[in-house]
């Protein structure tokens, strides 16, 4: 239960760095400090869903990203489980890692050239791709190939997303709502492992759960289509137009 203990550290740290010095020498309990931290976390939240379009590609990211995140940590399992050499594991992760690099800024360039909305859907069209081929890996060979593919589309990705949520959040909150962006991808990241083991437990291998986690991929796919991303950019616009207008009318009263 690593991802617990990480979550929890991470909400702990986020909190006592928004809280404002105390004048008491005691420090906050931790149940105070994650309530805290909660609170904060749901009240971003409310301000998120009142943009529509932002909170729909959100939904979409968490799908999708906590599909990437799976495949990553379940990987040496499945290498593992078909006995794969932990020498042969290490080199695929170093092949996924050099490869990224330069798919990275290819996938940039694809983004520019097509939006990055649809350069996005594009890498998860080859996460499905990656998912289904999961199944039938038998060597290392076969791993290699699929550590390959991986660094061809994660850094990329994942990196056109924070792109694209930028693009439909206001100026104002950026700070605010990348922040959420980052804490609530951390959180929404147990469906996946969630998938993966009671897939793989049930049918006895973990060929099965890794072919599962294309269900986040669909589901992330289908949901961000749904995004339109002219009518986020506007609504963005207006919200930081709005804010300017109201700190004009208060400088005026001043």
């Amino acid at each position: 239960m690593s991802w617990v203990w990480m979550n929890t550290t991470c909400l702990i740290a986020i909190a006592g760095l928004l809280s404002c010095p105390r004048s008491s020498s005691s420090p906050p309990s931790a149940p105070n400090v994650l309530t805290e931290a909660f609170q904060r976390l749901s009240r971003t939240f409310g301000e998120v869903a009142r943009y529509r379009q932002l909170l729909i590609f959100l939904i979409a990211f968490w799908l999708y990203n906590d599909g990437i995140g799976t495949i990553i940590k379940m990987a040496t399992a499945v290498g593992d489980e078909i006995g794969i050499e932990m020498s042969d594991l290490i080199a695929a992760i170093l092949i996924t890692q050099f490869v990224g690099i330069p798919c990275a800024f290819a996938f940039g360039r694809l983004g520019r050239f097509i939006g990055s909305k649809r350069a996005i859907l594009v890498g998860l069209v080859g996460y499905m791709g990656i998912s289904i081929g999961g199944y039938f890996v038998q060597t290392a060979t076969h791993f290699y190939i699929l550590a390959f593919l991986v660094g061809t589309v994660q850094g990329g990705t994942q990196a056109l997303s924070r792109s694209l949520f930028s693009t439909m959040v206001p100026k104002g909150r950026a700070a605010e709502f990348f922040g959420f962006y980052s804490t609530s991808s951390r959180f929404a990241g147990i469906i996946g492992p969630l998938i993966f083991g009671i897939v793989s437990q049930f049918t006895g291998t973990s060929r099965h759960g890794i072919i599962a986690l294309t269900v986040l991929f669909v589901s992330g796919a289908v949901l961000l289509m749904a995004v339109d991303e002219k009518e986020g950019r506007r609504v963005a616009v207006e919200a930081d137009r709005d804010a300017d207008a109201d700190h004009q009318g208060d400088d005026d009263q001043t």
